[in-house]
């Protein structure tokens, strides 16, 4: 095994076939072997094993989370509230700005590339714990087809829906204490961006630390990711950061053509789960931006005695929406 191989092989414990998937092109090999060629701390939109950003900064968005009461199986006192109605922000108001587009990305490669290249020209911003997470979710779990556009506000007191006819309204409130815990990640909700600030940047070690907290199980691994990645509002470097982490996870393959439950065609990484099920992160091939998930069985199988047939779609959703704002009512 050469230098490149051992290289790849710590960054990337999978084959170089897997990774680069149906695209291995001789350009997509020479975007690999430069990025691997530079230090760390100087890859686009890298930094060295250090804080994602300064502890201080970060404190003041203590109590944020983005989790969908629905998603999240957090139960919520429910209290009456007045009403309002959406209302448009422009960007000065949203939070967590791509980057520009660097190109399409057709393999592993050129998403984790591109994404980290736009990611370093994205604005920073921290959410204040006044500001609230907003999400528009289109999605269709089971046999069930539904639509959510939520408001959390970042310090987790309160929450709020929009109803189909426009209106606003309060879905629930909390003290702020320990809500709950988002699978595969570590301490209460209220706390996971302040968590996320602590992981190192570099993928071989946020690789260590996302496998460490879900027992070494790749499968586990992956679940948490695209549970982050639909639940909450997250930082382009950060979504970048975690393409590398999907890219090296056993058993992980690309997908040139995916599309969301919106429609919208995307490139996928997405593995094989409890045998039978095509677990898919569904990801924007320009903008490299997370589009939502789709599980379907990939052969019919028995499973809790019931038949479950091939091809059949157990959720499949499409973030329509997914960014901070000042106030409940407000989208980007």
């Amino acid at each position: 095994m050469n230098e490149l191989d051992s290289r790849l092989a710590a960054l990337n414990p999978v084959g170089t076939a897997d990774l680069l998937g149906d695209a291995s092109s001789a350009e997509a090999a020479r975007l690999f072997r430069h990025i691997l060629s530079q230090p760390v701390a100087t890859l686009p939109g890298r930094r060295s094993l250090q804080p994602r950003r300064p502890a201080k900064a970060w404190l003041a968005a203590a109590a944020a989370i983005a989790v969908a009461a629905a998603a999240s199986g957090v139960s919520l006192s429910l209290a009456n509230h007045g009403s309002t109605r959406t209302e448009p922000s422009g960007p000065p108001l949203v939070g967590f700005q791509p980057g520009p587009s660097q190109g399409v990305a057709t393999n592993a490669v050129t998403l984790v590339g591109y994404a980290n290249r736009a990611a370093a020209l994205a604005p920073v911003f921290v959410p204040g714990p006044r500001d609230w997470m907003y999400r528009d979710l289109l999605q269709k779990i089971g046999s069930r087809r539904d639509r959510e556009v939520t408001w959390w506000e970042v310090n987790w007191r309160h929450s709020f829906a929009q109803w189909p006819d426009g209106r606003v309204t309060p879905t629930g409130s909390s003290t702020g204490r320990c809500a709950g815990q988002l699978g595969g990640w570590p301490g209460c909700i209220n706390n996971v961006y302040r968590y996320l600030a602590t992981l190192p940047a570099d993928p071989a070690a946020l690789r260590h630390v996302i496998l460490a907290n879900n027992h070494s199980d790749s499968a586990a691994a992956f679940r948490a990711i695209y549970g982050l990645l639909g639940d909450y509002p997250l930082p382009a470097r950060f979504q970048a950061e975690l393409y590398a982490v999907l890219a090296g996870l056993p058993r992980v393959r690309f997908d040139r053509f995916a599309t969301d439950f919106a429609g919208r065609h995307g490139i996928g990484l997405y593995q094989i789960q409890a045998h039978f099920w095509k677990t898919e992160i569904i990801i924007n091939p320009r903008t490299y931006a997370y589009m939502g998930v789709l599980v379907i069985s990939t052969k019919t199988h028995t499973e809790y005695g019931r038949l479950v047939p091939k091809g059949r779609i157990e959720a499949w959703t499409a973030v329509l929406g997914s960014a901070i704002v000042k106030k409940a009512g407000q989208v980007p």
